[in-house]
């Protein structure tokens, strides 16, 4: 009989049908949606160009969520920072990068987009010439041929700043507008389609020549004898004098009066201009200040929308060379010779103008003046703009140092020989300015003092003065100026001596008996310290491997009973071969401590040089001590436009940059001759100076030159040892105090809240009147508290494993004058939930040692520190991100006088920014790579 299948048998069929129906359950759920998909888009579309510093930014989406991995082709000129490609390096030519996202469980699924690199664009140039010279002197139907040459074979246009003047027919101009003053026109050759592809000329643009005459009295004033005092190539020779009147009661009570003699020489773009305070005995020295101006040949762009000829200043130098530098104004911006009208105005004068007002039968003479001047609405006496400009204009081409607007001008007429009428004489007075009393219980203060100037001048040499280049000066006393040269040269390459520096106006330092002092006199007391007495001055105690200062101070406002002077103990310090400290006295370590470290040494770096030529000198007086054997030679500066270079060749003392350069003051050196020895040697240098809040006359006494180390540095000085400033090598050394975390939202929740999300707590935010601040919503504003960490741990918070600047290559940028860090955050936007969204920096500020007289960092020195901060930062891995700077060079349309200066920098992970306002100073931000550009900062 045939069994029926037991029930074990039965279920192990059952369990078999119930594993094939799962597995295929499964395999049916997993190939459900196919292969995983992956999408890929970017904020730049496929095969936009990118620059050195260019980014993109990538969003991947996969359909499971799976992961994926981003990658370029072109490692060498590029790298991916998460979802964001950088450009990393500059190209030569074209090139196409390819970024590819990669699902990681299954590598043929793939995306990618491909953008090209641009290499940095060498734009053509453009080079302009004409048949008449830049600021060259035009009229109405004149025509000027222009010829244009480019760099490539691009078509050349031509424009004007003034299209109502003139008209161009190819590359010919002609002046077709009238105008009724002196008017400088603008003339733009440019490429076609390249605006910024261009050279510059410009011309002035002049009214007709007046035409008539004015007869006065026995005399007369007409165009033919403006004409000739009109040409441009003129000299005027005369007297500028200061006139100070004191006032009582309407009546002048003292009148002041300072006279300058004065030569102008001008001619068609050159203009050279002498000046000196009138002596007012004949043992008093004579400060002649001179200078000779020429037209620059490059036209240049002060900003994008102005720009003229720079003004090129002739003199001879510090080593009495003929040497040439641009004019610039105080904030060392060169200036425009357009600008400054350094050219014979007359020719705008309307002879029509002038009304007799002398006549002087006896002298045979009739002044004639320009009478501009109307009536205005209240019924006072006035000018016009172009007037008033004018008049102005008047006293800067015709005398060196006069600024002022004209009141009154004169013209002198007289007869010669031959019977004709000449103008012998100008006579000008400058707009009175009146000073009242302090305080007055009229309504009307009284007057009390009044001030203005006049100048008194012949013009000659019309139409045949020559502006003389600048000559060295002669060695024209050779028996004097050898004491001199000995002196100079004994100092000169000597790193070892004692000098004492004194106002010598305010002191009564008597420096005794040159070279009696002791040369190893030894100081016991080498720390900071108070004093009943002193002599307010500096004393430097100068050697190659060290220097010490001891500065004496006087206090202007003391109690009885306390000390009124404070010695404080100063210098710098070598540490090694290549590197030395700047020190100071240490209280809590009780000893010389290193407070900054500096590259280079203290003789190339430090001590002076004394590199001018004794000829730059005069021979000025002789005093002397016969019975000491001593004879003192004193010897002046020819031109006191050169006082802060030769002084600074002769001091390390601050002073030196601050000189002032004026008629009444002036530098002088003086040597000491023993005719006991026969030996000549420095005594002294004495220069004005005018720093903040205090002016005089620094004297500075030299002894004990070339005298041994072991005796020139008091053996106290390093007597409890020395601290040397520690190195910088990491980030650790520094304390951030307001670190905080800018992602983790504050505002508009309570304040427990915000403490329990944030685990340094939050602040309220304070409005300008002291109240808690609220946002748009009404809630309560918070911020957040920022905590003191060290800057390593702020900077891996922020930058986590990205590679930052060390700051050991940062720091040795500027000799540690450097400060910071500090964090900084910044709301860049909001994210896809509205939240806002930061971009998180380190900042620093850093100063630059080497500035001018107007403390600007001019183009030439910020283009030096520019190949100094390139070249080390190389070394970091670091390279210029040209899109993100803006500099070009000196004078650049990019590098405007009148914008900050960018230099940005970076590593593919990271960038740093230098910021410079045209000061000393740099301000540095070190940003994620990628997120900070120029275009929107």
């Amino acid at each position: 009989m045939k069994r029926k299948g037991s029930f074990r048998k039965i279920a192990r069929i059952a369990l078999c049908v119930m594993l094939v129906t799962l597995l295929a359950a499964t395999l049916f759920a997993c190939n459900k949606g196919g292969t995983p998909t992956l999408t890929m888009t970017a904020n730049l579309d496929d095969g936009a160009q990118l620059k050195l510093g260019g980014s993109v930014n990538f969003t991947v989406t996969v359909s499971d969520g799976s992961g994926y991995t981003l990658s370029v082709d072109r490692t060498d000129i590029a790298k991916i920072d998460g979802d964001t490609l950088i450009i990393t390096k500059e190209v030569e030519e074209e090139t196409v990068v390819t970024v590819t996202a990669k699902l990681d469980k299954n590598a043929s699924v793939t995306a990618s987009k491909k953008y090209t690199v641009m290499p940095k664009e060498v734009l053509p140039t453009v080079t302009l010439v004409a048949n008449k010279a830049s600021n060259a002197k035009i009229a109405k139907g004149d025509e000027v041929k222009f010829t244009a040459y480019v760099s490539d074979d691009s078509d050349v246009l031509f424009k004007s700043d003034k299209p109502e003047l003139v008209e161009f027919d190819g590359n010919t101009m002609t002046v077709t507008g009238d105008v009724t003053k002196v008017t400088i026109i603008t003339v733009t050759a440019y490429i076609s389609g390249r605006p910024e592809c261009n050279a510059v000329r410009s011309f002035r643009i002049t009214p007709p020549a007046t035409t008539g005459k004015v007869v006065g009295q026995a005399f007369e004033l007409n165009s033919e004898m403006m004409n000739v005092i009109g040409n441009e190539s003129i000299t005027a020779q005369g007297v500028v004098t200061d006139v100070f009147e004191n006032i009582k009661n309407g009546v002048v009570t003292k009148t002041t009066k300072t006279p300058y003699d004065f030569l102008v020489k001008m001619q068609d773009g050159a203009w050279y201009g002498s000046w000196n305070k009138q002596a007012e005995d004949e043992d008093e020295i004579v400060n002649v200040i001179s200078n000779g101006y020429r037209i620059g040949a490059d036209y240049f762009w002060k900003d994008a929308n102005k720009g003229g000829h720079q003004i090129l200043e002739q003199f001879v130098n510090k080593n009495n060379v003929a040497d040439v530098k641009i004019v610039k104004d105080y904030k060392s911006v060169p200036a425009m010779w357009e600008n400054q009208h350094l050219w014979n105005h007359i020719p705008q004068l309307d002879v029509n103008k002038f009304e007799t007002v002398e006549f002087n039968e006896a002298d045979a003479y009739e002044v004639f003046r320009y009478n501009c001047k109307y009536q205005d609405a209240a019924g006072n006496d006035t000018m016009s703009e172009a007037d008033a400009y004018l008049m102005t204009y008047l006293s800067w081409c015709f005398t060196p140092m006069m600024t002022e607007t004209i009141d009154f001008l004169d013209f002198v007429v007289k007869v010669d020989a031959d019977g004709k009428y000449y103008v012998s004489e100008v006579r000008m007075q400058s707009i009175t300015e009146y000073s009242y009393e302090s305080e007055s219980s009229t309504t009307t203060p009284k007057v009390v003092a009044k001030a203005y100037t006049t100048a008194q001048f012949t013009l000659t040499g019309s139409g045949t003065t020559v502006v003389p280049d600048v000559e060295p000066y002669e060695n024209d006393n050779p028996e004097m100026n050898k004491y001199l040269e000995d002196a100079l040269n004994g100092i000169k390459g000597q790193n070892n001596y004692i000098f004492e520096a004194v106002d010598s106006g305010t002191s009564s330092y008597n420096p005794g008996d040159y070279g009696d002092a002791s040369a190893d006199e030894e100081v016991t007391q080498i720390k900071n310290y108070p004093s009943a007495t002193g002599t307010v001055g500096v004393k430097g105690y100068v050697t190659a491997d060290a220097i010490l200062f001891e500065d004496t101070f006087k206090y202007s406002i003391y109690q009885d009973g306390d000390d009124p002077y404070r010695i404080t103990y100063y210098g710098y310090k070598k540490v090694n071969d290549t590197t030395y400290d700047e020190f100071e006295y240490d209280a809590t370590l009780g000893k010389m401590a290193g407070k900054s470290r500096n590259e280079g040494t203290i003789v190339d770096d430090i001590i002076p040089k004394w590199d001018f030529s004794p000829y730059v000198f005069e021979y000025a007086y002789t005093t002397a001590e016969p019975k000491k054997g001593l004879t003192y030679h004193t010897y002046a500066l020819r031109n006191v436009a050169l006082t802060r270079a030769v002084a600074m060749e002769t001091t390390m003392l601050s002073e030196a940059k601050s000189v002032t350069e004026n008629s009444r003051d002036y530098m002088s050196i003086t040597i000491v001759y023993n005719k006991n020895t026969k030996k000549t040697s420095l005594y002294s240098v004495e220069f004005p100076y005018d720093v903040t809040m205090a002016s005089g006359s620094m004297k500075i006494f030299f002894k004990s030159v070339g005298k041994t180390a072991e005796e020139i540095l008091p053996a106290g000085t390093f007597k409890n040892g020395y601290q040397q400033k520690e190195a910088i090598t990491s980030w650790s050394q520094f304390t951030m105090t307001d670190f905080y975390y800018a992602h983790v939202p504050c505002n508009g929740i309570t304040k427990t809240e915000c403490g329990a999300k944030h685990p340094y707590g939050c602040d309220f935010v304070y409005d300008t009147d002291g109240s808690i601040k609220k946002d748009e919503k009404g809630n309560t504003m918070y911020k957040h508290k920022g905590h003191i960490v060290t800057a390593d741990y702020a900077i891996q918070q922020i930058f986590g494993d990205k590679k930052v600047i060390s700051p050991d290559l940062l720091f040795s940028l500027f000799n540690d004058n450097v400060h910071g860090p500090w964090y900084h955050d910044k709301v860049v936007g909001k994210d896809a939930d509205n939240k806002d969204v930061y971009r998180e920096s380190i900042t620093l500020n850093a100063k630059w040692k080497n500035i001018d007289e107007n403390g600007q960092l001019p183009d030439e020195e910020y283009e030096k520190v520019i190949t100094m901060i390139t070249t080390k930062l190389a070394t970091g891995g670091f390279t210029v991100s040209d899109s993100n700077s803006n500099w070009e060079g000196p004078n650049s349309v990019k590098g405007s006088f009148e914008k900050n200066r960018y230099m940005t920098y970076t590593n593919g992970e990271t960038m740093i920014v230098f910021e410079n306002r045209h000061t000393a100073f740099f301000y540095i931000s070190i940003y994620k790579a990628g997120e900070w550009t120029l275009a929107n900062k």
